[in-house]
């Protein structure tokens, strides 16, 4: 069976994260992975390596026994399999291997939206994980409104792929019994409304029996056609698609990441290449 893999630090951001994940995972019958990546934080340079494989071995001792207790406080009721695996290395590095070798349908970690996010090691690591995935990755604020996700919103930019993109995401919004909604900001500047409206229908002729939606907003930029449209439109959840440029590079820049991360109150899926 497929799994949800949940990296954990053991902070409340993080038990928010598995909630999340644990009801998607219910929702969707996959199983859990519980992962905690851990490092040596008081080694010193002259420690034998005899000296440093016990600090790895006492320090994965003590992670396995918060997984434990994580699991009997948040996990009780789930159904299917949960799976407990605490690994010393590199976080992005590891994450992306885990979800690699468990057959990992999505990765759900949260992020804090503190305004030093670029120092705390859950948001660096987060981003890494994003870029890198060759699976779907749930990000969730730690100030995110958690409920049904029943309007599902992808930023698309009309490129290369959206066909496959979108089919893509009307089968995880089925699965959820939710609406597809496509929305292309228009950048304010330009003057080819008209071919966007058109795209935007053209687009739609792939899905005619599927419950989604076109849309098409007016910004100077991504980030305020985005937030233009949700102050109007319910929202539970905003797609984005890494693509090799372009638009999801523009967004995913450091200053606008650190936007959304620090003010954004809905979970976001991000889609691999």
């Amino acid at each position: 069976m497929k799994t949800v893999v949940v990296p954990t630090d053991f902070s409340d951001t993080a038990q928010k994260a598995l909630v999340f994940a644990s009801t998607v995972a219910q929702n969707l019958n996959l199983d859990l992975v519980l992962l905690h990546v851990f490092n040596l934080t008081g080694s010193l340079p002259y420690e034998s390596p005899s000296q440093i494989e016990q600090e790895i071995h006492e320090a994965q001792k003590a992670s396995d026994k918060q997984l434990v207790t994580v699991k009997s406080q948040y996990l009780k009721d789930f159904k299917n399999e949960v799976k407990l695996l605490s690994i010393y290395g590199v976080i992005s590095d590891v994450i992306e291997q885990v979800s690699q070798q468990v057959n990992a349908e999505f990765i759900v970690m949260g992020t804090r939206g503190a305004k030093d996010i670029w120092s705390n090691i859950i948001g660096s690591n987060t981003y890494q994980v994003v870029k890198n995935s060759t699976c779907p990755v749930f990000v969730i604020p730690d100030n995110a409104h958690i409920q049904d996700m029943k309007h599902i919103i992808y930023a698309s930019d009309y490129t290369n792929n959206e066909v496959t993109i979108v089919r893509q995401i009307v089968d995880i919004a089925e699965r959820f019994k939710a609406k597809t909604n496509i929305l292309h900001i228009h950048d304010v500047e330009e003057s080819n409304l008209a071919d966007d409206e058109t795209l935007g229908d053209w687009l739609l002729t792939f899905f005619e029996n599927e419950n989604i939606e076109s849309h098409l907003t007016l910004g100077s930029n991504p980030i305020e056609g985005i937030e233009n449209y949700l102050q109007k439109n319910q929202g539970d959840l905003l797609v984005l698609a890494m693509k090799d440029r372009g638009f999801f590079d523009n967004l995913f820049h450091t200053s606008v990441t650190k936007h959304f991360i620090q003010n954004f109150n809905m979970p976001l899926l991000v889609l691999p290449k």
